[in-house]
């Protein structure tokens, strides 16, 4: 990502938290701001902070909504099938989203905040991975098992890109492939 999500991240945190942000985030917070409000109307607040997306680009608030889903989901992943094999943690997920997907549809999507009652349990990182999920743009949560996979591992996604089929001999195809 770039410089200013990792600022506007560190903010977000802190803000979560209820602890002031750095000293470094504010500074960069305030410079973007005094270059806005020096240079209006010529630029938007967007180009002031760095935020502009090319034509076709996503919109730095789904790049991050994005990315607190995945963090939900890899955290679900790790609390109700920590040590399991990654087949398994898939599966486990693709149950648990499944099923919590008709409450979110009947209820929990209309609530504006998470009850209560689901802080300590999976269902408050199922009511994130939903909301997060339609803050980046909507449409369904993933759980397909090559999504959820590639989700839950993101490091074995960027080098499967890397290498072709052609690169890797017969004998070991089927290896990588699975």
């Amino acid at each position: 990502m770039s410089a200013p999500l990792d600022h506007l991240r560190s903010i977000r945190a802190a803000a979560v938290l209820g602890d002031p942000p750095a000293a470094a985030d504010v500074a960069w917070c305030f410079a973007r701001f005094v270059d806005y409000v020096t240079a209006a109307p010529a630029i938007s607040i967007e180009e002031a902070f760095g935020l502009c997306v090319d034509r076709g680009g996503e919109p730095w608030w789904r790049s991050l909504a994005r990315e607190r889903r995945d963090t939900a989901l890899r955290e679900l992943a790790n609390e109700v099938a920590p040590a399991a094999r990654r087949g398994h943690r898939v599966a486990e997920l693709q149950r648990r989203l499944r099923l919590y997907e008709r409450r979110w549809s009947r209820v929990d999507q209309h609530r504006s905040v998470m009850p209560d009652d689901y802080r300590g349990r999976p269902d408050a990182l199922l009511f994130t991975i939903f909301r997060e999920n339609e803050l980046a743009g909507g449409g369904p949560v993933p759980t397909g098992r090559t999504a959820l996979g590639a989700i839950l591992d993101p490091l074995s996604r960027s080098i499967a890109e890397t290498i072709t089929a052609a690169e890797i001999p017969p004998f070991e195809r089927q290896k990588v492939m699975r």
